[in-house]
């Protein structure tokens, strides 16, 4: 018999080992846009033993920006529902 195992979001700060952990992509997706982008958020998503960089900031010229994807050009409903969040709460 096969289990289901929950996604977990973690999100994570460059140069710091500060991590927050959310079972759901809204929370996760609030939370990350309410982290501001000069400390480096990033959004680990992970399933069972895999893994995979959900959101990050960047630098752009002299400052920092979130790469945020519009919810409606997201394949996958658990990352839509992610950046739907983010977008609501930026």
């Amino acid at each position: 018999m096969q289990t289901q195992t929950a996604q977990r979001f973690t999100l994570s700060f460059a140069g710091s080992d500060e991590t927050q952990s959310f079972d759901s992509p809204e929370a996760a997706g609030r939370a990350f846009a309410q982290a501001p982008a000069a400390l480096g958020p990033r959004v680990i998503a992970s399933l069972g033993r895999g893994a995979r960089t959900l959101a990050r900031s960047m630098r752009t010229g002299a400052g920092f920006a979130k790469a945020a994807p519009r919810p409606e050009k997201v394949d996958d409903t658990s990352d839509a529902t992610f950046w739907s969040a983010y977008h609501a709460a930026a």
